[in-house]
């Protein structure tokens, strides 16, 4: 059967005949679950075209193992070359980052900022456009995780570095 709209844990269940708990563990590599079983299930899964709802983990798991890096302008060569370093490193924990350029516009800096907290990321990496740092104060919720990568001492209380693009 070709399943029609979005497919989920629940469809693969009925599919097979199976609860989703089942088809959950399998997905997941659960030790609990048979061998024959997973491996029925990710077939399954793969026929369906499933794909993993990863904002409906991470409410379950209280977190989204992403970190975002919101950058002023992407084709500075260093900020490509920290992109790349630090994707790779979290994606060896499992992690996923997601990129954002604001152009140095403090209005689509702004719009990343709010996006990016709909996602609910682990960490925020930013490089402000907002010389106020009044978008950075939308952070505040996550100062503790949020790493400012210029001079806005005194503005939030955010963890900073300064970078001399010299």
């Amino acid at each position: 059967m070709k399943p029609t709209g979005t497919v989920t844990i629940k469809s693969i269940a009925e599919e097979l005949g199976i609860s989703f708990s089942t088809v959950s563990k399998a997905l997941n590599n659960d030790p609990a679950i048979s061998q024959q079983t997973r491996e029925l299930v990710q077939a399954k899964a793969k026929e369906m075209n499933y794909t993993r709802n990863y904002f409906a983990q991470s409410l379950r798991q209280k977190g989204s193992k992403t970190v975002a890096i919101i950058v002023n302008d992407i084709e500075i060569p260093a900020y490509g070359e920290m992109i790349a370093i630090i994707s790779g490193k979290l994606a060896a924990h499992g992690y996923t980052t997601m990129v954002s350029d604001s152009q140095y516009s403090e209005e689509f800096e702004r719009s990343a900022i709010r996006t990016v907290l709909s996602r609910m990321p682990e960490a925020v990496i930013i490089t402000p456009a907002d010389p106020t740092g009044k978008n950075i104060q939308l952070l505040e919720p996550m100062y503790d995780r949020t790493l400012v990568l210029g001079d806005l001492q005194g503005v939030a209380k955010t963890s900073s570095l300064y970078v001399d693009h010299r």
